[in-house]
């Protein structure tokens, strides 16, 4: 959860560090919150190859593969912040994203939905899970509409609500897209809830020439409904399979951003 310690608002991570203690510790940031916002200051690479032992994402980690992939982690903000700075709209969608400096990003506090994925408690929770996933699709619509696509579809960590509205915003931009290819690509085949569920039972493999949407295999929400909750797993596949097809993509996406 973001840590709940104030400060005033900065511009600097220096600043930041002296006036708040114990931020978030992410694999790649720290999180320092300041009211109303939160500031992303990416670790440095000895930093992040260091967690390796907590992890698993990077146990197989170099000292070069994690100095490659901070400098990747910098470049993709700032062409987020090329892109957002002609669309405020998607910037707001985006928790207001705005790079600070060189490397720091400066975004809107939202509510986490870390709690959502309670496996003991999804029975009771079904209704604030069915809005989750209702907002989750209405979320990459509203995306692909100005010219955006989010590719990494993990409802739990990646997204959090605006605590004034209930709008649910995109929070980590780490796998934003502006290209229609690649949006196509994630959007993938359509897949049916037997597919799905016959996916989940065996071996978890595509079949040849298969292309498994992204919000499928990459997002946690199957893990946290198969299983546990059957009618939420149906329910996820049937709205998500049936709002996000690539008909429905090249349809919002807007014609002068069209690379494919």
């Amino acid at each position: 959860m973001i840590n709940q310690a104030g400060g005033r608002p900065v511009a600097a991570a220096a600043d930041a560090q002296a006036k708040v203690d114990e931020p978030k510790q992410g694999a790649q940031s720290r999180v320092f919150d300041h009211g109303d916002f939160v500031l992303k200051v990416p670790v440095p690479p000895e930093e992040m190859l260091a967690k390796a032992r907590r992890h698993p994402w990077f146990q197989e980690m170099t000292l070069e593969e994690a100095k490659d992939q901070h400098a990747q982690g910098i470049e993709h903000h700032r062409t987020v912040e090329r892109f957002l700075a002609s669309c405020p709209e998607l910037r707001r969608l985006c928790a207001g994203f705005m790079l600070l400096g060189d490397d720091q990003v400066k975004q809107q506090k939202v509510e986490v939905l870390d709690a959502l994925g309670d496996r003991d408690r999804l029975q009771e929770r079904e209704g604030e899970l069915r809005r989750l996933i209702d907002d989750f699709a209405a979320l990459h619509l509203a995306l692909w509409r100005h010219g955006a696509c989010e590719l990494e579809c993990s409802a739990l960590t990646n997204c959090g609500r605006d605590p004034k509205t209930g709008e649910l915003l995109l929070i980590d931009v780490g796998n934003l897209s502006f290209r229609l290819d690649d949006g196509l690509e994630s959007v993938g085949d359509p897949l049916s809830v037997e597919r799905a569920t016959e996916y989940m039972k065996t071996d978890k493999k595509a079949r040849d020439g298969e292309r498994l949407p992204d919000w499928f295999t990459r997002g946690q929400l199957r893990e946290c409904f198969f299983g546990h909750a059957p009618a939420l797993f149906e329910y996820y596949i049937s709205k998500m399979s049936s709002m996000l097809t690539q008909e429905a993509l090249k349809n919002a996406w807007p014609s002068a951003s069209r690379v494919a």
